[in-house]
């Protein structure tokens, strides 16, 4: 692969031969951040010839990421298909559906969107004949949320009722106190 050598300034140029290490490419929209990722990718693979499942690399949107990938196979090939490219949520899924039954969990799961979830709890919470002005969804995702990360004291907003009603749907929900 020849690197583009006159389409790069100097700092691209330098990030894109940078042989030690990651790199971080940090810079506004319309700066070059995928041609640069792009041109790195093709001299790790040409130049220093590692391996193509080797690589990483990581955007902030869906969009960034099939512009990579559309470059890449258009600069290196099919080989481009053996490059992990994707956002920082889409190689997490990729991650732990590859790899989550180490942890516990099974490579069927689904992700959800926000408005998705307080969807899903409000049926539940129907279901459990909870009255909305009683428990919210919104306020049950959002200490289930709370004490899924380990806090330490009743979060901002929560009654100490929603917190007990929120352990017991997680324990309903999870099959276990979140206490134990």
């Amino acid at each position: 692969m020849l690197l583009e050598t006159e389409i790069l300034n100097d700092a691209q140029l330098a990030a894109v031969r940078q042989a030690d290490g990651p790199v971080l490419i940090f810079a506004g929209a319309g700066s070059g951040k995928t041609r640069v990722l792009t041109h790195r990718i093709g001299h790790l693979l040409g130049e220093l010839r590692i391996a193509p499942e080797r690589i990483l690399a990581v955007t902030f949107t869906n969009k960034a990421a099939g512009e990579m990938k559309s470059r890449l196979h258009a600069m290196v090939g099919p080989v481009a298909r053996d490059i992990w490219v994707g956002t920082f949520h889409s190689m997490c899924v990729r991650i732990l559906r590859r790899d989550g039954s180490r942890i516990g969990i099974g490579s069927s799961f689904a992700v959800i969107d926000e408005s998705d979830q307080r969807q899903l709890v409000k049926e539940i919470l129907d279901d459990l004949d909870y009255d909305e002005r009683q428990l919210s969804a919104s306020a049950c995702l959002a200490t289930a949320t709370w004490m899924c990360v380990g806090g330490s004291a009743e979060p901002q907003g929560c009654s100490a009722q929603q917190l007990a009603y929120a352990s017991c749907f997680l324990a309903a929900f999870d099959g276990g106190f979140p206490f134990d």
